[in-house]
């Protein structure tokens, strides 16, 4: 999904103050589908300072290792991580990050990778759209993940429809 000016605005408005609770309506058509899993991040680290090699090999940074235990300590002070559900399957994540002098594709890998870590996300892989922009993040990163239907909700929806109609 391609985000227009006006549908950020009304998302940021919905979901605007860090650590509030998810009140998106997904009851609406055509899918219903698990609330979107919007978080609050520390601004990204940039992937080429994600990993570093070594004697032994390739091992996760110090500043990487540092951005994640920021990243955990702030989901748990905000208490973002309360009722949120893991998304099994295909999904799309618009990625939101504060102005800074990184290039702004330079953000995705860390983020993607710490959904996964944590279980927010079962693979990265699984991302079937990615939207990264520079905007308002009241912590430097917002990201919000939404599960895509399957084809079995798709056929349950038309089915609901077809039983509604008759």
């Amino acid at each position: 999904m391609r985000w227009s000016e006006d549908q950020l605005v009304a998302h940021q408005r919905k979901h605007g103050v860090p650590g509030a609770g998810n009140t998106a309506d997904v009851s609406a058509p055509p899918f219903a589908l698990p609330a979107d899993i919007v978080l609050d991040l520390p601004t990204p680290i940039s992937v080429n300072r994600i990993w570093r090699k070594t004697k032994a090999g390739v091992i996760k940074s110090k500043d990487y290792e540092k951005w994640i235990k920021h990243a955990d300590a702030m989901l748990l002070e905000l208490g973002q991580i309360k009722g949120v559900r893991s998304i099994q399957g295909r999904f799309s994540a618009l990625i939101i990050v504060k102005r800074s002098n990184l290039d702004l594709d330079n953000n995705a890998k860390s983020v993607l990778d710490f959904l996964q870590s944590r279980h927010f996300i079962t693979n990265d892989r699984l991302c079937e759209e990615l939207t990264l922009r520079w905007g308002e993040a009241p912590t430097g990163c917002r990201v919000t993940v939404r599960a895509l239907p399957t084809v079995n909700d798709v056929l349950r929806s038309a089915a609901e429809r077809m039983e509604c109609a008759r």
